[in-house]
């Protein structure tokens, strides 16, 4: 494994060394997929944005680079020639600059942007932290966090079996909805879909099974929709218009209708953000729910942003659609202090979540030196 590792740290800091790159350091059918000199154009900006690599980390999921002024986790794959068959590179985070800095470029983002930054519940930094935006699948927190309310009440266990209902078939991101009506899928799996891979379908049999009550007051709305009423109503403008102008039974009376309709790809909507159509909860209450499940099993799948190489742990749950971004990450210091960064911007066009991304990472970077 260590004679693995050295060669992969060898490739990487030639890769993004002074060195030029050429098509003999990648597999034959890594090319076919990616003409070289798309590789090589990439290459070569990214060692302009991050300067001279000055260390390569192993990590838990591949390498950190290291520069003066940047860290960039790489997945790197050679074949048995030493050669590149795969190779994935995470946006380049900005190290150098300081927080408010990096806060500075996410509050000139176009649109309506909030963000957050505290350390053991005192704020570090914030813009509009109590401002209801968008944030996607980041209404998720509320959901885990209710079925924690329920385990730790006694009146559910992780290992419960909930059973897949026609009703709850939503629309990818997940796998849940492949499978058959009837499926019988614990809540520990359930929770750990509708984190990691941010599940539909996996969202809707928990909301379903904890109440719609208890999310909402979790997130502290009034009316909390399932992801697949949420295609159903993008893509069907009447329904959309009666939706709202609906109190909140009117809601609720539409959901029943709602149930016995069916949704598919071709119908689902893909158009920005539909004012009043997501779930708006600030992020000073994502924060508060981010840091409360931080410790369940679901929420150690995925450690976003942040990665894990400098952190004691890592809890992260973002969301997007089209307009719409939300990040919102709870991490533990090795020094024991509890952090809180998240962000959200809306806007009503296509976001470049790059521009998000990077000085959002950077924060994280910061704070966990």
């Amino acid at each position: 494994m260590a004679q693995n590792a050295d060669r992969d740290k060898g490739m990487i800091n030639m890769l993004f060394g002074e060195t030029p790159v050429t098509a003999e350091s990648f597999a034959p059918d890594f090319l076919n997929a990616i003409p070289f000199e798309q590789v090589r154009s990439l290459i070569e900006a990214t060692r302009k944005q991050i300067g001279p690599v000055l260390d390569v980390k192993e990590t838990s999921g591949g390498y950190r680079i290291e520069t003066a002024t940047h860290q960039m986790d790489v997945k790197i794959t050679l074949d048995g020639q030493g050669r590149v068959a795969g190779l994935l590179l995470q946006p380049a985070v900005a190290t150098a600059q300081t927080i408010d800095e990096l806060a500075a470029e996410l509050a000139v983002l176009p649109g309506n942007v909030a963000y957050l930054v505290t350390r053991n519940g005192d704020v570090v930094v914030a813009k509009d932290a109590d401002k209801a935006l968008a944030v996607g699948s980041a209404f998720k927190l509320g959901v885990l966090a209710a079925l924690k309310d329920r385990i730790e009440a006694g009146t559910d266990r992780w290992e419960d079996v909930a059973r897949l209902e026609a009703r709850q078939v939503s629309l990818p991101s997940g796998i849940l909805q492949t499978f058959a009506v009837g499926s019988p899928v614990t809540l520990s799996t359930l929770a750990t879909l509708m984190i990691s891979i941010s599940d539909n379908t996996a969202t809707d049999v928990l909301l379903d099974h904890v109440g719609r009550e208890a999310v909402a007051k979790r997130l502290g709305v009034d009316f909390v929709p399932k992801t697949r009423e949420l295609f159903m109503l993008k893509a069907d403008k009447t329904l959309r218009e009666r939706y709202l102008a609906a109190d909140v039974a009117g809601k609720l009376a539409l959901t029943k209708e709602m149930d016995g309709r069916s949704i598919s790809l071709k119908e689902a909507a893909l158009t920005p953000h539909d004012d009043g159509v997501e779930w708006y909860v600030p992020l000073n209450r994502l924060c508060e729910l981010a840091v409360e499940v931080k410790d369940l099993d679901p929420m150690r799948a995925a450690p976003g942003p942040a990665g894990d190489v400098d952190w004691a742990q890592v809890a992260y749950k973002g969301g997007s659609e089209v307009g719409v971004l939300n990040m919102t990450t709870a991490a533990v210091s090795r020094a024991g202090d509890v952090y809180c960064v998240a962000m959200t911007w809306n806007n009503g066009e296509a976001l470049d979540a790059a521009k998000a991304v990077v000085p959002y990472g950077g924060i994280l970077a910061k704070l966990a030196r």
